[in-house]
């Protein structure tokens, strides 16, 4: 009983863009806090929602958590993170209007275009935001999160892909959906009935196409995967200024790499069937993949071998579960083939594991 009194106490209220660009000056306005994800709208989806704005048209409330730390307000964005970034980076001049917005006093102005004009200034700077204020009986994160989960709930009832695919419909989503018909994906089991069901094959692809954008090894992060979605969805608006520095690409270019990479290991596979059993684990084809791409771009790199690589997992295998590293060393068992095998046990899809997988295929390689 007692749990159920420590409710969350809520305040209805209404706040004006100038608001929130004040607190947000002062360093009081945390649109970050740890339960926030990263930000994964579209250029285009800014757009829309300037375009809202604009039109005086409604928008669902902000909530926020209220904090005194020194004495300070600090208001944390609960939900509203989108929304207000939006606002912050139009007024920053980091973002237009749409072009299309129906008056040629907006169509793809920025800010500092308008904002002399004092009617086309009060649009944005007095447009009312529905907030929610949101009081705690004592400072507890656990009660915030319970407030965003909440929030949330009902996008939860889809996994992340099925979201990227209810959400976008561009140049990144449109690549790996196109991609996964390749009977290549199924030919090495990377594309399943059982996986294709809740899309984690198209998932798995786009992991392979960050690696090529970014030429680079990148631990699973689904916020990543959101932000690459986001970010590539419209290469012709594509956003220069985005605070990731994300470079823009050459589509071209792009595809022709990732044909060459999945070209190579379908005929590595047809030269060495044995290969094709190993891959069916996407640990071990990202190894590969992630190599080959590495691989282009450095050529003190030693090149990728497949009779060494097959060696390599053969005696992986034969390494239990629990084999001591030191051990298995000191009984003269090659020390790459420990590396390797302690990174492809637990969290193999995170950075440190990916990495230490490539160190020990490149030494061994250099063998």
């Amino acid at each position: 009983m007692n749990n159920i009194e420590n409710k969350v106490i809520r305040r209805a209220s209404t706040q004006d863009v100038s608001w929130f660009l004040d607190i947000n000056s002062t360093g009081q306005l945390e649109l970050s806090p740890s339960y926030q994800r990263k930000s994964v709208w579209t250029l285009k989806d800014q757009r829309f929602f300037l375009d809202t704005i604009f039109r005086g048209y409604p928008c669902p409330p902000i909530y926020l958590h209220k904090t005194l730390q020194e004495g300070k307000s600090i208001y944390a964005v609960v939900d509203g993170k989108q929304r207000l970034e939006t606002v912050i980076r139009f007024f920053s001049n980091k973002i237009s209007l749409p072009p299309n917005l129906g008056d040629d006093r907006l169509n793809g102005k920025k800010w500092k275009n308008i904002k002399s004009d004092a009617g086309l200034a009060s649009r944005f700077m007095d447009y009312v935001f529905p907030v929610e204020f949101i009081t705690l009986p004592f400072d507890n994160s656990i009660y915030v999160n319970d407030v965003f989960d909440r929030l949330n709930r009902n996008s939860k009832l889809l996994n992340p892909q099925e979201l990227r695919h209810a959400k976008f419909e561009g140049w990144f989503i449109t690549f790996v959906e196109d991609e996964i018909s390749n009977q290549f994906w199924e030919k090495c089991k990377i594309s399943t009935k059982a996986k294709s069901k809740r899309m984690a094959d198209i998932q798995f692809l786009s992991e392979l196409l960050i690696c090529v954008i970014r030429k680079e090894i990148i631990g699973f992060d689904q916020e990543v995967i959101d932000l690459y979605y986001s970010m590539y969805d419209d290469l012709n608006d594509f956003d220069h200024d985005n605070e990731w520095r994300l470079p823009e690409i050459d589509s071209d270019e792009i595809r022709a790499q990732y044909n060459q990479y999945r070209n190579k290991i379908e005929a590595l596979t047809n030269s060495h069937n044995f290969l094709i059993g190993f891959l069916k684990d996407n640990k071990t084809f990202y190894s590969i993949w992630s190599y080959l791409v590495l691989e282009d771009m450095d050529p003190t790199i030693p090149s990728f071998s497949a009779e060494k690589y097959i060696s390599l997992l053969t005696e992986v295998e034969k390494l239990n579960s629990t084999s001591d590293p030191a051990e298995a060393i000191a009984a003269g068992v090659d020390a790459n083939i420990v590396n390797y095998h302690a990174a492809n046990k637990g969290a193999t899809t995170e950075l440190p594991e990916r990495k230490a997988r490539f160190e020990a295929m490149k030494a061994y390689f250099q063998r």
